[in-house]
C-alpha cells in the first residue's frame, strides 16, 4: 500500500511541475489617456475677462466643488459690461462676477449662447456680434435693428419690433403763460396767454414798466406841471400837484455857480454854471459846480484798475498806481503743479513745489499687477511672472507669489498601486484622493495539491508517435517590462519619467520525445482540476512539447506501477 501512495505522489508532482512550466502571468494593460475639453475660463480682468484653457473632461462634468460648471454668471460681452458687473458686486465678494463659457460635453454646457459662441470662436476675446439686419441685443441675445424716436416729449431708443411711433413733440419752444416766458418741451408746454409784453402805465402819479399780465390800471395823472403856490413856483407830477395860487413873481437865477431865487425885477445875469458835475481830484470822485469844473480842478486819475498783489487781485485807482502807493507783483496767474502725487491748479503766488510724481506706474504687488499714481505706489514685489507648478495632480501655471505661498502640492509624479489585482501607475494626487496603498500587487499563491484517486487501468493498444514528428518549440514569452519611477521632486518643471526595461528572454531548446509504449487511461476518469489538468493534452496549437509529454508519461507510469503492485498483492 505504501508503494502505491509513493507512486501516486510521484506522478502528481511531475504533473504539477509541468503546469508550472507551461503557465505564465498576464501582462497588465495600459490605461488610455483621459479626454480633454477646451473652454473659456473666466479671469478677473475687465480688459481680458477670459483665458483659453484645455482641461480634462472630468473638470466640466458638473461634479466636485471646483468643477468649471460651478463658475456661473453672465457672459462679459464687452469691457463696459464687465466693468458694470464688477461695480455692482458687493465689496466683500472677491469672486469673478461673470461665468465660464463651456461648449456642450456631452451636455454640461455653460453660457453657450450666440454671444458666448462668438467669443469662444474668437479665442475667448471680446467680439461685436452682428447679424444680417442689425446688432445682437445683449439683453435678449437676438438680432434686431434699433432707432431713436421722440415719444411723448422724450427721445428713446426702440427695437424694430417695439410698435411705438414718433410723436414729434420733443422740441423746445418758448411760451408766455400768465406773464412768464419760459422754455418748455413741446409735449409739456402750457397754453400761450400772450401777456408777457412790457407796457408803460401811469398809476397814481407814477409811471413804470410792467409785464402786461401784472400791470395795474392807467390813471393818466403822471404828467409834470408847473404850479405857483404861495409864492413858490415848482414842478409837480400832476397827481401830486398842489393848487396854483398865482403869486410867484420871482425867478430862479444861477450866477457864478450859485443858484438863487430872485424877484424877477432884481434878478442878476444868469451865468448858467450852477449845475453839479463830478470830477476826479487826486484819485477821488467829488461833486463840484460847473463853475468850479470850469476852473480846471479835474486831475483825471480816478479810473479803477486791477492790480495783483501777492497772488490776489485788488482794485486801485490810477492815482494810487501812478504815485507808487500800490505795486503790481504780477503773480496771480494760474499754474498746474504736481505735488506729492496730486495734480492741481494753483494761483502762482501760492503754488507749492512741483514734485513730478503724479504719473501712472504699473507695479507688481503680491502676484498681481495694478496701476498706481507714482507718489502713492507701493514697493514692487517682483513676483507676478507665471511659473509651472503641480496643483492637485495637474501641472498648471501660477504666479511666483502663489508658488512662494505654497501653491505647489508636489503630487504630480507617478506611483504604482494595485487595482483589481493589477499593477497600475497613477499620480500621487489620485492615489491619495482614492485612498490607495502605494504598493504593488502581491504574487499569486501556489496552486493547491490535488488528492490522488485510484484508477483501474483498461488495456489499450500500444500508442506510438507518428513517424516524422518534430516537436514544436514553445512560443517565446514576452516579459513584463520593469518600470523605473524617478523619485519625486517638488519642482515646477518636474515631469515623472517612466523607463521601460525589457529583459532578454531565455532560450528554449526543444527535446525529442522518447518512443514509448503506454497504456493510456480513459480521459473521462481523470479529475478536472482546471487549467493544466490531465484531461488537457494539447498546448495552444494542439501539439505538446516533448519534455511536457515525457513528464506526463513518467507520471502515468508511476501510477500504473503502483496499481500493478496492488494487483499482485
Amino acid at each position: 500500500m505504501r508503494r502505491v501512495l509513493i507512486g501516486a505522489l510521484l506522478g502528481l508532482a511531475v504533473l504539477a511541475i509541468s503546469v508550472i512550466f507551461t503557465g505564465g502571468p498576464t501582462p497588465a494593460t495600459a490605461c488610455p489617456d483621459p479626454p480633454k475639453v477646451t473652454i473659456c475660463h473666466r479671469h478677473d480682468s475687465v480688459t481680458n475677462p477670459y483665458n483659453t484653457e484645455t482641461v480634462a473632461a472630468a473638470a466640466v462634468d458638473g461634479q466636485g466643488q471646483n468643477d468649471h460648471t460651478k463658475h456661473t454668471g453672465p457672459v462679459a460681452t464687452s469691457q463696459a459690461v464687465a466693468q458694470a458687473l464688477k461695480d455692482a458686486q458687493h465689496h466683500d465678494d472677491h469672486g469673478v462676477p461673470w461665468g465660464d463659457i463651456i461648449p456642450p460635453h456631452p451636455d454640461n454646457a455653460l453660457n453657450w449662447t450666440d454671444w458666448g459662441q462668438a467669443m469662444f470662436n474668437n479665442d475667448c476675446n471680446y467680439v461685436t456680434p452682428s447679424c444680417e439686419n442689425g446688432l445682437i441685443d445683449p439683453d435678449a441675445d437676438e438680432c434686431h435693428t434699433f432707432s431713436d424716436i421722440c415719444y411723448n416729449g422724450e427721445t428713446i431708443r426702440i427695437r424694430d419690433d417695439d410698435g411705438r411711433q414718433d410723436t414729434g413733440d420733443c422740441g423746445i419752444i418758448s411760451v408766455c403763460h400768465d406773464g412768464v416766458i419760459a422754455d418748455y418741451v413741446e409735449y409739456y408746454a402750457p397754453e400761450d396767454t400772450d401777456d408777457c409784453g412790457a407796457v408803460t402805465v401811469c398809476h397814481d402819479g407814477v409811471i413804470a414798466y410792467y409785464i402786461e399780465y401784472f400791470a395795474p390800471a392807467d390813471t393818466g395823472d403822471c404828467d409834470e406841471i408847473e404850479v405857483c403856490h404861495d409864492g413858490v413856483v415848482a414842478t409837480y407830477i400832476e397827481y401830486f400837484a398842489p393848487e396854483d395860487t398865482g403869486d410867484c413873481g420871482t425867478i430862479t437865477v444861477c450866477h457864478d455857480g450859485v443858484v438863487a431865487d430872485y424877484v424877477e425885477y432884481f434878478a442878476p445875469e444868469d451865468t448858467n454854471d450852477c449845475g453839479i458835475v463830478q470830477v476826479c481830484i487826486d484819485g477821488e470822485i467829488v461833486d463840484v459846480t460847473q463853475y468850479e469844473a470850469n476852473q480846471g480842478v479835474d486831475t483825471g486819475d480816478c479810473d479803477i484798475v486791477q492790480v495783483c498783489i501777492d497772488g490776489v487781485f485788488v482794485e486801485a485807482t490810477e492815482f494810487e498806481v501812478n504815485t507808487g502807493l500800490v505795486v503790481d507783483t504780477d503773480d496771480c496767474g494760474t499754474v498746474t503743479v504736481c505735488h506729492d502725487g496730486v495734480v492741481a491748479d494753483y494761483v502762482e503766488f501760492f503754488a507749492p513745489e512741483d514734485t513730478g510724481d503724479c504719473g501712472n506706474v504699473t507695479v507688481c504687488v503680491d502676484g498681481a499687477y495694478a496701476e498706481y499714481i507714482e507718489y502713492f505706489a507701493p514697493a514692487d514685489t517682483e513676483d507676478c511672472d507665471l511659473v509651472p507648478a503641480c496643483v492637485n495632480g495637474v501641472i498648471v501655471e501660477v504666479t511666483e507669489y502663489a508658488y512662494n505661498q505654497g501653491a505647489d502640492t508636489g503630487d504630480c509624479y507617478l506611483v504604482t498601486v494595485c487595482i483589481n489585482g493589477e499593477n497600475v501607475q497613477i499620480t500621487k494626487y489620485e492615489a491619495d484622493q482614492r485612498g490607495l496603498v502605494l504598493a504593488a500587487c502581491p504574487p499569486p499563491p501556489p496552486p493547491p495539491t490535488p488528492t490522488p484517486t485510484p484508477i483501474i487501468p483498461t488495456p489499450t493498444p500500444t500508442v506510438t508517435p507518428p513517424a516524422g514528428h518534430t516537436p514544436t518549440a514553445p512560443p517565446e514569452k514576452t516579459p513584463t517590462p520593469k518600470v523605473t519611477v524617478t523619485p519625486p521632486i517638488h519642482h515646477p518643471d518636474y515631469t515623472p519619467t517612466v523607463v521601460p526595461t525589457t529583459p532578454t528572454p531565455p532560450e528554449v531548446t526543444p527535446t525529442e520525445p522518447p518512443t514509448a509504449t503506454t497504456t493510456p487511461t480513459t480521459p473521462s476518469t481523470f479529475p478536472n482540476t482546471g487549467s493544466g489538468a490531465l484531461a488537457t493534452t494539447t498546448h495552444h496549437s494542439g501539439m505538446m512539447y516533448g519534455w511536457e509529454l515525457a513528464l506526463i508519461l513518467l507520471g502515468m507510469i508511476g501510477i500504473c506501477a503502483g496499481v500493478g503492485f496492488i494487483a499482485r498483492e
